[in-house]
């Protein structure tokens, strides 16, 4: 999902450290772990992770709430006007609705299918996260860098 995360790590006496996966750089991921930046080949880190870990994200709209048909508000205004700017396939044809109709059930269904998520029409954190990635909104943390142009 592109975003730093906490992982729990188990060493080999069975003990458990928290990191922090800040970066992927090719067979390298960096950690900072108690605040010191690091650097392991991931094949280690693999070793030690047994896929535990917390996404840190925080939702565009303030708080954690799924959102499907029925829902109403300004998140759902977010996700209609979100989903457009990703990509006009996604734009619905009442784009100043702030309502969870059957239109948007679709267009969240069609943006899941195409990104591989589970096709539920119900825009959850998944959902919102690919969303949020796709928007590349800045100052959102990432673990990859972007890449710069050479001349």
């Amino acid at each position: 999902m592109d975003r730093p995360a906490i992982l729990t790590l188990v060493d080999n006496t069975g003990n458990s450290h928290e990191v922090v996966l800040t970066a992927i750089r090719g067979t390298s991921a960096e950690l900072s772990i108690g605040g010191v930046a690091v650097t392991h080949p991931v094949a280690d880190i693999a070793a030690m992770w047994f896929g535990d870990f917390t996404l840190l994200w925080r939702p565009p709209t303030g708080s954690v709430v799924s959102l499907a048909v029925g829902s109403r508000g300004p998140a759902v205004a977010w996700l209609r006007n979100s989903l457009a700017a990703i990509d006009e396939r996604y734009a619905s044809e009442n784009p100043q609705s702030s309502v969870f109709d059957a239109e948007l059930d679709e267009l969240v269904r069609s943006f899941q299918r195409d990104h591989r998520l589970d096709i539920d029409g119900v825009a959850g954190q998944q959902t919102q996260i690919i969303i949020n990635s796709q928007l590349a909104v800045e100052g959102t943390p990432r673990l990859s860098a972007p890449r710069l142009a050479l001349d």
